[in-house]
């Protein structure tokens, strides 16, 4: 946290009687915003505590002015001043190009934080001499003063009483008074005294939390800003972004980013919905909030953390560092008040998100903590950091999914429309070039009320960007009847921004910028250095200097300030501007892509990869872009192929990536090193990779399998020398049995699950303190395989010896493997079954839900989807002992469980649900209610003619039976014959959980 001071903010500040009249106070200012100056209230009163009658003010380099009081409280002890306008004082009094200051407060339970004060003290100043400035450092303890709700800042250096400047006007502290105390950049207090009885060792202040609990206060420093008044986290301040943006606006497209509020938040259901959330019982919690882009999702997170702060919570959106450091981590861990922690672009900062939620799971601060990660899409990326999450971390299976804003009510999106354009306009006049003569009104009013396109464009109809995008185009285009997409009028003003700045870095050829913008949006860089390398890969910039190179890497850099402390470039804003330029720039030079994509680094590759999905999303005609995509990373497997298969579970649009990676990953050519690393991407649970994961570990036991034979294995394993060969065929050979059966080749996964545990036998006889949780793992599949290719009797052998295993460790360590011990008793409760012995697959169904009720209890977004498949196969083994009713309601919390998992989730839930739904069925027509259960199957029809669609020989069978059940159902009962309840998650109606 860095000191901070401008100068040009310390004002001097006099109160005084009317002329003739006796009666005078001296203090310090600061300006916060357009002309207001904060100090202390008793600098403008007597000892009695009446106000003066005149208040003079003088800014640092400026001329002595009157100024007038429009706020001051006594009970705080603090007061706002304004200066007159230019017109009034002959002349600007303000410096130009000075932002309104950014508040803070202190939120954490740590010692020592460093804060200053910057004033004029009697003590410096001889009599009759300008004042001096004197810099005052201290810290603060956050407790130390609370009670009172005051600041007590330990000063590192005082005073000395008896010791005065020559000349001073008084000793001590005398005129510090109404100075501002600042951590880093943040305003965070106002001084008030020098605390008596600590020899001026000490300075106490009013936090300016209390003042922002003023309405007064408030209101007064929002309309002088333009915005809302936010207290930012002081000790958190490296881990946020500003609340706010340093510079104004400086181009039409910034005035639509999120961060400067341009347009007043609309309310919507969902703000409701977050508030909720956050005000829940839990200590810890994470919500994941989806949409396209251009939907809101940022800005009503934004208006969430501003009501939250209001009510004093600590709110902040996270940098977009890569990680967070040991430090960082700690000050997140040790708030003193509740925290609202916002991600954004969540899918690609999953290994961000994991290690935060984690840290906050271990380290509570006793206070609630809400983790609000904002995502275009769910799927497989949030299921994996669900189950990575540590104990405690409770992030929610199901997504906020953000619906369309007031697509339903034409007369409110014209009203919003409406709205966005004055608001707008009165922006864009104060962008330099866009002021129009008439007052910040005059460029709305050249766009008649319901003038223009009439309606939103089709696309993102009912977004509130493209709702925003196109009432900016029509003030653009100045009669609201432009031809254009709105992303094109924006883009062709922007252009106009490139050139008048691109003068100033003395940079003279058009296409030569229009390039290197091009290269920067879609590759990124993370220093000037490697931002010169990437434009070098350009024929068009390779042959020029590397000054040129380096010039045009800058220009853009001051274009566009990166987000992340780890960045060079940023982008442009809002991102679909980004994507819609790619687009069509790509499209027309597509040789770009050629020349760029194959040479730049991995995490360059891995943002290419992210933005170019999300521009193949645009409606533009992108399908030639799309081709050469897919092209380029079948034929650069080395830098292409891993950032692809990493991008493809959260890619908007994966075809191109899915159809590219195919043929890698069957390549003879395809390094061992490569394929691993891309089995290792590859989340457990996908429908988008399942064939490139079957392929890869195929691949990965045909190798295993000859180093093994190749070192003659059993001698080695006697010897008890490295068995690591060995173990890793065994476990490919259990992944590999795992794939078959999720793509319905049961045969074969029976095959190869029979070789894992003959692996797995010889491992453990040798060494079975060593090998024996590994052989349970095999047992496991091989019961599941075995069971899904109809052999019961050795299916029900092969889970009896896992539950054998397996209870014997979770006895032992039941933190480890009470988990694994439920999974095998669920198998074993299916497979019992299938042998027709019914109570004790009844016994064995009761423990497995017993044990993962407790689980699920505990951590629920990991244990919730396996507590679903007990619940599904205990409502069959009720059913097969005649107690509908308990049968009945066991499936029904299995469906509800699966719905909430399959909106979360649908690639990897969705067969889950419909197995779930057709058992429904059953069990409600058994029960008497026929018409809930045809509407039961006729869901699960629906999901599994889309699945059946995309896997027709995993999920045909199961098709067949819910259309037959269907037929069942809709004629005369009774039914004669109900089809068979399906058990766990659907492998061909068996028991198949792993």
């Amino acid at each position: 946290m860095g000191a901070w001071v401008d100068r040009r903010r310390l004002a001097e500040v006099w109160a005084a009687r009317p002329a003739g009249e006796r009666g005078a106070s001296f203090g310090t200012g600061t300006l916060i915003a357009g002309r207001l100056v904060l100090t202390a209230w008793h600098v403008l009163t007597d000892e009695r505590g009446r106000p003066y009658e005149r208040v003079l003010v003088r800014l640092v380099g400026g001329r002595l002015c009157a100024a007038q009081v429009v706020w001051a409280d006594a009970a705080v002890d603090a007061a706002l001043v304004e200066l007159p306008d230019a017109e009034e004082a002959d002349g600007p009094l303000v410096p130009e190009g000075v932002a309104p200051v950014r508040f803070g407060r202190l939120v954490g339970q740590g010692v020592r934080v460093a804060c200053q004060a910057t004033g004029f003290p009697d003590s410096l100043t001889p009599t009759g001499s300008d004042r001096e400035i004197d810099q005052v450092d201290g810290h603060i303890n956050p407790t130390a003063g609370s009670r009172t709700e005051q600041y007590l800042i330990t000063v590192g250096h005082r005073p000395d009483h008896s010791r005065a400047a020559p000349g001073a006007r008084r000793a001590g502290w005398h005129g510090i008074s109404g100075a501002a105390v600042t951590c880093g950049p943040l305003v965070t207090g106002v001084v008030t005294e020098d605390t008596p009885g600590f020899d001026s060792r000490r300075l106490t202040a009013t936090p300016l939390h209390v003042l922002a609990r003023r309405p007064e206060f408030r209101s007064v420093i929002e309309n002088a800003a333009g915005r809302g008044l936010v207290l930012e986290p002081a000790e958190m301040q490296d881990v946020f972004t500003p609340w706010y943006p340093a510079l104004a606006p400086a181009s039409p497209a910034s005035l639509l980013r999120p961060e400067y509020e341009i347009v007043s938040f609309r309310p919507r259901a969902e703000l409701g919905t977050l508030l909720d959330w956050c005000r829940s019982g839990h200590l810890l919690s994470g919500l994941l909030m989806t949409g396209p882009g251009g939907q809101g999702k940022t800005r009503l997170a934004r208006e969430v953390a501003s009501r939250l702060g209001a009510e004093e919570w600590a709110v902040g959106h996270l940098t977009q560092a890569e990680q967070l450091s040991a430090e960082h981590l700690r000050v997140l861990a040790s708030a003193a008040r509740p925290l609202l922690l916002i991600i954004d672009y969540a899918e690609t900062r999953t290994a961000f998100a994991t290690a935060l939620v984690n840290h906050l799971a271990n380290h509570p601060s006793g206070y609630p903590v809400r983790v609000l990660l904002i995502g275009r899409t769910d799927g497989d990326w949030w299921q994996q950091v669900r189950r990575d999450a540590a104990p405690g971390a409770a992030l929610a299976a199901r997504p906020l999914e953000l619906p369309l804003l007031e697509a339903a009510d034409a007369a409110l999106l014209t009203d919003a429309r409406e709205q966005a354009r004055r608001q707008l306009a009165a922006a864009l006049a104060r962008i330099p070039g866009y002021g129009v003569t008439g007052g910040t009104q005059g460029l709305a009013a050249r766009v008649p009320a319901g003038s223009g396109s009439g309606e939103v464009p089709a696309h993102g109809a009912g977004h509130a960007l493209t709702l925003h995008m196109s009432a900016l185009a029509d003030l653009l285009t100045g009669d609201g009847t432009a031809q254009d997409t709105p992303e094109d009028v924006i883009l062709g003003h922007e252009h106009s921004y490139w050139s008048r700045t691109a003068h100033h870095h003395g940079l003279g050829s058009e296409q030569q910028r229009l390039t290197a913008l091009t290269i920067a949006l879609l590759a990124g860089a993370d220093s000037r250095p490697q931002a010169v390398d990437t434009l070098a890969l350009v024929p068009g910039l390779r042959d020029t200097s590397e000054d040129t190179r380096l010039r045009l890497a800058t220009w853009i850099h001051d274009l566009y300030p990166p987000d992340s402390p780890r960045a060079y470039w940023g982008s442009v804003h809002p991102d679909r501007l980004a994507e819609h330029h790619l687009a069509r720039e790509l499209t027309r030079y597509p040789e770009l892509l050629d020349t760029v994509l194959p040479h730049i680094t991995h995490e360059q590759a891995l943002h290419a990869l992210t933005v170019l999905t999300r521009a193949l999303a645009l409606p533009l005609s992108t399908d030639a872009l799309g081709d050469r995509l897919r092209s380029l990373i079948a034929g650069h497997p080395p830098t292409l192929a891993l950032p692809a298969i990493t991008i493809a579970p959260q890619a908007q649009t994966p075809g191109p990536l899915l159809d590219a990676l195919q043929p890698i990953c069957s390549a003879a050519e395809l390094s061992d090193e490569l394929r691993d690393q891309l089995y290792a991407a590859i989340p457990d649970q996908t429908q988008r990779l399942a064939d490139h994961a079957l392929t890869l570990v195929g691949r990965q036991v045909d190798q295993y399998a000859q180093s093994v034979a190749a070192t003659g294995w059993w001698r080695t394993l006697r010897r008890r020398r490295d068995t690591s060969r060995i173990e890793k065929l065994a476990g490919a050979l259990d992944n590999l049995s795992i794939r078959l059966a999720e793509l319905g080749r049961w045969e074969e996964a029976q095959t190869v699950s029979t070789r894992a545990v003959e692996l797995r036998e010889k491992l453990a006889a040798a060494r079975p303190e060593e090998f024996l949780p590994d052989l349970a793992v095999s047992l496991n599949n091989l019961s599941a395989d075995l069971a899904g290719v109809g052999r019961w009797e050795e299916a029900l052998a092969a889970s009896t010896r896992a539950v054998e295993i397996r209870e014997e460790l979770a006895a032992a360590r039941p933190e480890v493997f009470l988990p694994d011990f439920a999974v095998s008793l669920n198998n074993l409760s299916a497979d019992l079954a299938g042998v027709g012995r019914w109570e004790e697959a009844l016994a064995a169904s009761t423990r497995a839900v017993e044990i993962r009720e407790e689980l699920a209890a505990a951590r629920p977004e990991v244990f919730l989807p396996y507590l679903a498949v007990s619940l599904n196969n205990h409502s069959n083994r009720l059913a097969q002992l005649g107690r509908q009713k308990e049968a009945l309601e066991a499936i029904m919390r299995a469906v509800l469980i699966r719905e909430r998992l399959a909106r979360a989730n649908p690639d990897a839930f969705l067969p889950d649900l419909a197995v779930s739904l057709s058992n429904c069925a059953i069990r409600m027509d058994e029960s008497g209610h026929r018409p809930e259960a045809l509407s039961s199957v006729n869901t699960a029809i629906g999901l599994l003619e889309t699945l059946a669609s995309g896997r027709p020989a995993v999920f045909n069978e199961l098709l067949t039976q819910c259309k037959a059940q269907h037929a069942a159902l809709v004629g005369p009962p009774p039914i004669p014959e109900q089809p068979e309840s399906a058990d766990a998650t659907w492998c061909g109606g068996q028991p198949a959980e792993r």
